[in-house]
């Protein structure tokens, strides 16, 4: 990799991940039904990809197990709320991060404009070739559009 993530970058996700695993221990005290479950999930999805992508494709199958009768409610909670917890302590790698931009990418930029598109998509090169010195740009142009879109910023989500 051209460069790879700084400390603050590091720093950053560490006090996000911390924030949300606190935030997810106080929802598993409650009685979380399905559809409550399905609402934290779409929350996470981004960040539990981040930290662990086989986690990401777990929770999905879980949900499809669920919908299949292959799950119980509960068995379906308790999974889910560990694979949340296992990819919010996972350890960071740098390949998760262009993987999640780069997927956040996709979604944002069917939606902006050809000014933001523009802006964000020679940093996306740049990350594309493995230049993570762009992530923490990214992250807050990101977090920008979102707000632009008037939907929650998936990469720092408040749950």
């Amino acid at each position: 990799m051209a460069d790879g993530l700084s400390a603050a970058v590091y720093a950053r996700i560490a006090a996000r991940n911390e924030r949300l695993l606190a935030q997810l221990a106080e929802r598993r005290q409650r009685d979380v039904d399905v559809k409550q479950l399905e609402t934290l999930w779409h929350q996470l999805k981004f960040v539990v990809l981040e930290g662990d992508p086989s986690a990401y494709f777990q929770i999905r199958e879980g949900f499809n197990q669920f919908r299949a009768g292959e799950r119980t409610e509960d068995d379906l909670q308790a999974f889910v709320f560990e694979r949340f917890e296992h990819a919010l302590r996972s350890t960071m790698h740098e390949k998760n991060v262009i993987n999640v931009l780069t997927h956040v990418w996709g979604f944002l930029g069917k939606r902006v404009g050809e000014a933001a598109r523009a802006q964000v998509l020679p940093l996306i090169a740049q990350l594309s070739d493995g230049d993570l010195s762009v992530a923490e740009e990214l992250y807050d142009r990101f977090g920008a559009l979102y707000r632009t879109l008037g939907r929650e910023n998936l990469l720092d989500p408040v749950l």
